[in-house]
């Protein structure tokens, strides 16, 4: 039986921590943590979170990053998921328009040898699918016509081929910092799976099957990492949540796992104040409240088959 939390509850606890942040004295790449929480909460949690939404939005449309197509950084990627969001909740043109224009910076962003992007300071890392490829996806699904979606893959290939392995290598050998790019990695794959058209079935089932494998490569590989760092924590239950709902992994055999982690964290809420954590808890409780048993299927969304 899938455990679905009270919205109620989650709403009150997901509320609670955001007040706790001062948004507007971080830096950009914070803010594009939280606002990406904030609009999955706006949609799922409701309440509050729409205008908080409309208010992190408002603040993070005045950066110079955000308004200059030629600075081209993870975090204004990030963002622009965001917009996205904001522009399906209140059918906000504007607020797409601005998701579009910074689509546009993609074509500036720093590449790796192997065709991948870099972070932010120019460093390889899994965690791009979450900072950038999940909105290079959702760009190309609503305004880029699909056109870049075998650029997308072939980041994801190149990604997984190059630092996949050794990651969880480090992982198994009792690194913890290793854990880390791979639960943003598991996070940004099944963001990118609920915003693609299911039709390409050639590159969803790839991404699909690294994402699994992921999940499998942490659950067993981390297991004297796991439960330390509620950043991490979190980020993994979000992503186990979300791969269930999408029937993606076996609900039974995987729910558990990320029930005993959120819950755990749970007990121990009223610590969370950091912003990194803040949204990861926030991300986890919004799809905590989910139905993780049933999927309604539907192709009238635009090619995205998940509500």
């Amino acid at each position: 039986m899938a455990n679905c939390y009270n919205q109620a509850d989650m709403y009150e606890a997901a509320y609670t921590i955001s007040k706790k942040v001062d948004f507007k004295s971080l830096d950009l790449e914070k803010k594009a943590k939280l606002a990406n929480a904030y609009a999955f909460a706006a949609k799922d949690l409701e309440g509050e979170f729409v205008k908080i939404l409309k208010d992190c939005l408002c603040d993070i449309k005045s950066e110079k990053a955000i308004e200059d197509e030629n600075i081209a950084v993870n975090e204004k990627f990030l963002s622009g998921n965001a917009f996205y969001m904001l522009s399906k909740l209140c059918d906000d043109k504007a607020s797409e328009e601005i998701a579009c224009n910074i689509a546009k910076s993609l074509k500036k962003a720093e590449r790796s040898k192997e065709g991948y992007f870099l972070t932010t300071s120019n460093n390889k890392c899994l965690c791009v699918a979450f900072n950038v490829l999940s909105f290079y996806m959702n760009y190309e699904t609503k305004n880029g016509g699909k056109e870049q979606y075998n650029d997308i893959i072939a980041q994801v290939n190149a990604i997984y081929n190059d630092l996949f392995e050794d990651t969880i290598l480090e992982l198994k050998n009792g690194k913890e910092a290793a854990l880390k790019p791979l639960v943003y990695l598991a996070a940004g794959l099944v963001d990118m799976l609920e915003v693609m058209d299911q039709a390409l079935y050639e590159i969803w089932a790839r991404i699909r099957a690294i994402f699994k494998e992921t999940i499998k490569a942490i659950l067993s590989s981390a297991k004297y990492t796991l439960g330390s760092n509620k950043e991490l924590d979190l980020m993994l239950v979000y992503a186990i949540f979300k791969g269930c709902r999408m029937n993606l992994l076996h609900t039974e055999k995987y729910e558990c796992e990320a029930t005993t982690l959120f819950d755990q964290i749970l007990e121990d809420k009223e610590s969370i104040s950091d912003a990194y954590t803040a949204a990861a808890f926030i991300l986890a409780a919004s799809e905590s409240v989910k139905n993780r048993e049933y999927q309604d299927y539907g192709r009238a969304k635009g090619g995205v088959l998940w509500s």
